[in-house]
């Protein structure tokens, strides 16, 4: 469980940093062709998916550097 908390809590923040970001540069109901073929029309819905792909990548990104410096570890004790 804390090892859990280790990958996603910093992935939680790192998400949550780039939806900010990304809501600050783009409305995602503007992209409407992709919102179209979706048929998703609600804000919320956007926000909510764009911030678990942010939130997704990120924790993918902390789980392979937890695994590379446990690997790194067991090498040079």
């Amino acid at each position: 469980m804390n090892k859990a908390i280790c990958i996603l809590a910093p992935s939680f923040v790192i998400a949550a940093t780039a939806e900010i970001v990304f809501v600050a540069i783009f409305d995602p109901i503007e992209l409407h062709l992709v919102a179209r073929v979706l048929g998703v029309s609600s804000h919320m819905a956007w926000y909510l998916a764009g911030f678990l792909l942010f939130w997704v990548f990120a924790a993918a990104a902390s789980l392979l550097s937890h695994l590379m410096f446990l690997r790194a570890g067991a090498r040079h004790p």
